[in-house]
């Protein structure tokens, strides 16, 4: 929700009161001034001013939200379109938080089966998507890829998906103290952690017994079991 709130904060410091959206174009299925947010930096829209409404979808704070029409009668501040479509478009100051960092190390992609595989891909596309509720991609951090593990990736995610999360081939550089999540750990993650943490390492597998073995491997500083209290046993569930 951190970009969201920067957008509201920005739109308000310019005197915009009124956004027109593309009500069957724009996808969201979490706190809409976030994912308006997350496409105008990942490049798929603009806002752009003027543009007309035909009827409110939604007021947020001080910002109403209409569904943009080409006949719409009720004229918007500004309106969110393509790039292809606005010849003069508004800046999107940005000032992400740098932490928390999360890191998926991928060392362990070959231990895997083909089946596995894909689940795991499924599973850091996932990742994606919850990180863009609250944070911004380049919070997470995908460590230790190969060759398969990118084309993989690439197949699951087609249809002009973009995304900015860092990826590597080797090793992260780890800023601030560390941890890694770990079903065995010797203290459980809560909350007072989550924000003084810098960093958090999760182990990119599916088996809660190669979870453990991957934080035994890596030495952590301290290793902390994330406690789950739902369905499923896997350690990408988790």
């Amino acid at each position: 929700m951190i970009l969201g709130n920067q957008l509201l904060s920005t739109l308000r410091s310019l005197g915009i009161h009124r956004l027109c959206i593309p009500p069957h174009r724009l996808k969201c299925n979490y706190y809409l001034p976030q994912c308006i947010a997350v496409n105008l930096l990942l490049g798929k829209y603009v806002l752009c001013l003027g543009g007309f409404g035909y009827r409110v979808i939604t007021g947020i704070n001080e910002l109403e939200v209409l569904a943009l029409s080409l006949t719409g009668t009720i004229p918007c501040d500004v309106y969110l379109t393509k790039p292809e479509d606005c010849l003069v478009s508004l800046d999107f100051p940005i000032n992400a938080p740098e932490k928390p960092h999360f890191i998926i190390d991928l060392s362990l992609w070959s231990d895997h089966t083909d089946s596995e595989k894909n689940e795991l891909i499924e599973q850091v596309l996932a990742s994606i998507n919850t990180v863009r509720r609250y944070l911004w991609d380049p919070n997470l951090e995908l460590t230790s890829v190969n060759d398969e593990f990118l084309d993989k990736f690439n197949k699951f995610a087609r249809g002009g998906f973009r995304h900015g999360v860092v990826i590597r081939r080797d090793l992260s550089i780890i800023r601030g103290n560390a941890v890694m999540l770990d079903p065995e750990g010797d203290c459980v993650l809560n909350e007072e952690l989550i924000r003084n943490v810098h960093t958090f390492i999760i182990g990119g597998v599916l088996s809660i017994r190669r979870g453990g073995l991957r934080a035994r491997r890596l030495g952590c500083i301290g290793c902390l079991a994330l406690v789950y209290l739902g369905a499923g046993s896997s350690l990408g569930d988790r």
